[in-house]
């Protein structure tokens, strides 16, 4: 894993994350995106060296570089870590913004494999420039799916393995899809609770009800 060192203050390392702050996209220009990693230590410096211990093994797969706070820096409460123990509100609150970018992505890559769903289209208000973005977003996702549509119908009449080139955008849905029902870690898990191994949070709170001084957050970005 290849990292720079810092101190508490300036932590940097081998990258990764989201590139848009609020979970809410992805730019393929930076490459970069946002993961909440849930450890289990004892104090600050242990839990991120949790997360770092854990990062390693996906070096390759879920980013080539990352650091810890990163475009991210101060995401939890103000920090790049929290402890359940120091306040459940707080806790609860960065939990709650790393599942919600989570869904957010399942749900786009849902849509681009089974089409557009109004459910989870950024809501149209009286603005009209809202609106219209609305309208774009639809658009946008309407014209994948069509896309993806043709590629898996091509597919499903293959009887020996494909040039994957013709494929290239319902491999990367496909993929995406099986990783987050798979509960497997990736540069688009948003959350994921590295002691249960789990992109749920279920294990997560029966170890906060447990020991909550003993479970953190740490915010990480990653580049991929």
């Amino acid at each position: 894993m290849r990292r720079s060192t810092g101190n508490m203050g300036e932590r940097t390392g081998t990258c990764g994350g989201e590139c848009h702050r609020d979970g809410s996209g992805h730019d393929a220009d930076t490459m970069h995106y946002v993961s909440f990693l849930a450890v289990e230590a004892e104090h600050p410096q242990a839990a991120l060296q949790a997360a770092e211990s854990f990062l390693t093994e996906h070096e390759g797969h879920a980013y080539d570089w990352y650091v810890v706070g990163g475009r991210w820096k101060g995401a939890c409460n103000g920090d790049d870590f929290i402890c359940a123990g120091d306040g459940r509100s707080a806790f609860d609150d960065v939990v709650v913004r790393a599942v919600e970018a989570r869904d957010r992505h399942f749900n786009d890559v849902r849509q681009h494999l089974f089409g557009p769903d109004a459910r989870v289209a950024p809501e149209p208000t009286e603005r009209s420039e809202t609106a219209d973005a609305h309208e774009a977003y639809l658009e946008r996702v309407w014209e994948s799916f069509r896309d993806t549509s043709e590629e898996l119908r091509r597919l499903a009449s293959c009887t020996s393995v494909p040039d994957a080139h013709g494929y290239s955008l319902i491999g990367y849905y496909l993929r995406q899809f099986a990783e987050t029902l798979g509960g497997e870690y990736g540069c688009n898990s948003y959350f994921y609770d590295t002691v249960a191994r789990t992109n749920t949070t279920s294990a997560l709170y029966e170890r906060v009800s447990a020991k909550p001084e003993h479970q953190w957050i740490v915010v990480v970005d990653l580049h991929n």
